[in-house]
């Protein structure tokens, strides 16, 4: 499945040179959406702290999302975070391999000289 970011997550990414964002995939859909990183939560705004706090908040549900999240620097993806709460099917609960492939095409950006991948 080729994975699609939502409108507001093209324009985050526009926006958005050095961050840390939260981000979720549609199951179903393969659409990406994209929170920037927050110390509050606030979905009206864009801002997400976890994953947690989109469960909470109805945004999501364990059954039809996976999660991830990754640093950026001038505009390059320096770390990507394959875990959350939301990949309760998957060891560590980290994304495959090929499916963080996939999310990094979607994203469009490239990786930092120094990219890393946690778990």
């Amino acid at each position: 499945m080729l994975f699609k970011l939502d409108p507001d997550s093209v324009q985050l990414l526009q926006r958005l040179s050095d961050g840390f964002v939260v981000g979720i995939i549609d199951r179903n859909r393969g659409r990406v959406r994209l929170f920037e990183g927050s110390a509050v939560t606030d979905i009206g705004a864009g801002h997400c702290a976890n994953h947690q706090d989109l469960l909470r908040a109805g945004v999501v549900r364990l059954s039809e999302a996976w999660g991830f999240s990754f640093s950026i620097a001038a505009r390059e993806v320096q770390s990507f975070y394959r875990a959350s709460v939301l990949n309760r099917e998957y060891t560590e609960f980290a994304l495959p391999s090929d499916i963080m492939a996939e999310v990094l095409t979607a994203l469009g950006l490239r990786r930092g000289r120094h990219f890393r991948v946690y778990p």
